[in-house]
């Protein structure tokens, strides 16, 4: 059995709930697996190659900024890139995927990680694609919207 109060104040792995995690992004590729450690073997997701074009990531929560900017970096090279994040836009990697065009999309009710009670955070689903990350420096609209405010006769 785990200790709810050990999940909560460790190294910041939480491993993925399994309707997520197989449900939803079954058979994306996730670099980022539980305690670093994929089929009994150490790795590093930030070294290897992201594999595929759809990719999951539930990061180490204390220190999410390197792997949300390796995600912005793949997503601009043409992958589509979901991260399971808590929800903190108190934070420098919230801001920099948000201006890297990121979809934010709350849950509603906090999740359960590891088997154990409610997460005492809310989490978020930040998704970044090729399309979304196509914005320049110090752009805040998607390049989609400039377009169809151009073809509509918005502004601006």
């Amino acid at each position: 059995m785990i200790d709810s109060k050990q999940v909560w104040t460790g190294c910041g792995d939480y491993a993925t709930p399994s309707w997520l995690k197989e449900g939803v992004f079954g058979g994306w590729f996730d670099p980022c697996p539980l305690f670093g450690r994929l089929k009994g073997r150490k790795v590093d997701g930030l070294k290897m190659e992201w594999l595929g074009t759809k990719v999951f990531i539930n990061p180490p929560y204390s220190n999410v900024m390197p792997w949300a900017e390796r995600a912005i970096a793949e997503a601009r090279s043409g992958k589509t890139v979901v991260l399971l994040l808590k929800h903190d836009h108190s934070t420098k990697w919230f801001a920099k995927l948000h201006e890297a065009g990121a979809v934010f999309l709350a849950f509603m009710t906090r999740l359960s990680f590891n088997g154990v009670d409610l997460a005492p955070f809310p989490s978020v689903l930040v998704i970044l694609s090729k399309d979304l990350c196509s914005i320049g420096a110090g752009d805040s609209v998607p390049a989609s919207e400039k377009r169809s405010k151009k073809k509509y006769g918005g502004k601006k």
